[in-house]
């Protein structure tokens, strides 16, 4: 009540007016003033960002057409392609009740970048997301996504860019709004000068940062020594020396021509009705212009999706990060496979074919070879990080932890593999030895039993709780139409079934294959912190820009 409030009036220094007001005056002003509050003009937030009608006028004047439309009664998937090229698959998720989520994925990425403007599409792109869009503001936007409860965010990859919107159904006409923002990103972005040097301020702060990070500065040591030098660039910290060169028309460009609906592929999952949801994405991405016409990368896939790995073994120390305390931090790594089984990287030529699959599945329907190499080394990279642990850290008691990572490529021929760990006082080249001995033993002799059994089961039971989520199933159709990569309907039907049909046998023979040149071409990076000593990464660089 306002017999329990407190007010606080701002007036001019030395001034005697407040004699004129009484109390119950001034609670009379305050209430009047608190039931008529009006927003400022900028700070009201429209309904839609895109009137419906506009778009339907558009439909109307530009009738769109679907160029193919196939649904699948095994994983309740609809595969559709309108004819200006946009492909978009979909599928309705009764477990996610009043929940749609959306992304939209182009081929490109940081691959379509030159050493002289890397960072553009990483740039690019946060200018894109907010920069506003429509005539609208960022801050407009941001309103009203938060007023209508979606949320949405865009990532640029080494090959491809995404752009994520979740929707949630329970407030009426939601789906239109998502659909129609994201039009508007896709054919009226703004690409404000304001948002471009906001995101070159952040990345400034973030790169000076790397000095004073001992696994930050190893990790760039490591990439350096790993890569080509024609590529090495691709993985390394943006340098604000060339990232503050970047202007509008540079990112614009870069980010643009990725954003072409022959370039790019929707997938949908969650609770919706497939014939209006198809309506829908006729009336606002059917219509959209067929685009520039071909990517600048077709037929030349090889020279801009290449992450070439150097050849031979390398042990580099040099990295040191000035600090209070003294410790090591170790990178370790070698070349894999792509997404696809092969490697033609590093003057290795793996293929993804000959191998041993089992035949059927536990139903007897077709075991899918396409994935074969990479669902295998999917339970190997799982089996060596138990491995590693238990060997090097919990018997041993070398390290205070240990990782073992793999990143596969999806359009490049090449995948990486990498140890990492933070070794104890004086145990360095013990534990460097140590885990090198674990990863000849098992690209020779093999897993055994128990690290199989101890991972196979687990593994299998996330795969079949993560198929209730719509995040799945957004990953399983992500590139499922792509022309680019052999990915189909076969490659994502019964997930869990397929790694339980795999067998230890299998797992061993893809690694004694894909892994077995693991130590002639093991890059190991370590790095030094401590009192007296100086960033070695600062020092080469010039300081700290």
């Amino acid at each position: 009540s306002l017999k329990a409030s407190s007010a606080f009036v701002s007036v001019p220094t030395n001034w005697d007016g407040h004699e004129a007001f009484s109390e119950d005056g001034l609670k009379k002003v305050m209430t009047e003033a608190m039931q008529n509050v009006e927003a400022p003009e900028d700070a009201m937030v429209p309904d839609e960002l895109l009137p419906h009608e506009q778009v339907m006028k558009l439909a109307k004047e530009m009738p769109p057409k679907f160029a193919k439309l196939e649904r699948d009664e095994t994983t309740g998937l609809t595969m559709g392609k309108f004819e200006n090229g946009l492909m978009f698959t979909h599928r309705k998720n009764t477990q996610r009740p009043n929940e749609v989520t959306i992304r939209i994925t182009a081929v490109g990425g940081r691959a379509l970048e030159q050493k002289g403007t890397s960072g553009a599409a990483i740039a690019g792109l946060a200018c894109w997301l907010n920069g506003g869009a429509g005539g609208h503001s960022a801050e407009t936007i941001s309103r009203f996504m938060t007023l209508h409860q979606l949320r949405h965010d865009a990532s640029c990859g080494t090959e491809s860019l995404t752009f994520d919107i979740k929707v949630p159904t329970t407030i009426e006409g939601n789906l239109r709004r998502a659909l129609g923002l994201t039009r508007l990103f896709l054919t009226q972005p703004d690409f404000s000068e304001k948002a471009l040097e906001r995101y070159k301020q952040r990345n400034e702060r973030h790169y000076k940062t790397i000095f004073k990070s001992l696994e930050r500065s190893t990790a760039s040591r490591f990439f350096s020594q790993l890569m080509t030098q024609e590529d090495g660039w691709k993985l390394k910290e943006l340098e604000p020396a060339i990232v503050n060169a970047l202007t509008v028309e540079d990112v614009r460009e870069l980010v643009m021509q990725q954003w072409s609906p022959a370039n790019m592929e929707i997938a949908i999952s969650g609770d919706f009705e497939a014939e209006e949801l198809e309506a829908e994405l006729s009336s606002y991405f059917g219509t959209l212009p067929p685009g520039q016409g071909k990517q600048v990368w077709e037929g030349k896939m090889g020279d801009y999706f290449s992450m070439e790995l150097a050849k031979g073994s390398v042990y580099d120390d040099s990295t040191t990060v000035h600090d209070d305390v003294s410790r090591s931090y170790t990178v370790m790594g070698f070349p894999s496979t792509n997404r696809w089984g092969i490697l033609k990287s590093a003057g290795l030529s793996i293929d993804a074919d000959s191998y041993t699959v089992p035949e059927t599945l536990a139903d007897g329907s077709p075991y899918d070879a396409k994935m074969h190499v990479n669902r295998c080394l999917s339970l190997a990279a799982d089996m060596m990080s138990n491995v590693l642990f238990e060997e090097i850290r919990t018997q041993k008691g070398l390290v205070y932890g240990i990782r073992f990572a793999l990143k596969p490529y999806k359009h490049a021929k090449s995948g990486v593999a990498t140890i990492s760990f933070m070794p104890k006082n004086e145990t360095l080249d013990e534990s460097v030895e140590a885990v090198k001995a674990v990863l000849k033993r098992i690209t020779t002799e093999g897993f055994v039993e128990s690290d199989f059994e101890g991972v196979k089961g687990p593994l299998v039971t996330k795969a079949r709780e993560s198929a209730l989520t719509n995040g799945l199933w957004i990953v399983l159709m992500e590139d499922l139409q792509s022309p680019y990569n052999p990915k189909d309907l076969h490659s994502i039907t019964n997930v869990p079934e397929h790694y339980e049909a795999i067998q230890l046998h299998h797992v061993n023979e893809v690694v004694k294959r894909c892994w077995s040149h693991c130590i002639d071409e093991l890059t190991v990076c370590v790095g030094n912190s401590g009192p007296d000593l100086a960033s070695s990464l600062e020092l080469e660089r010039g300081g700290s820009e």
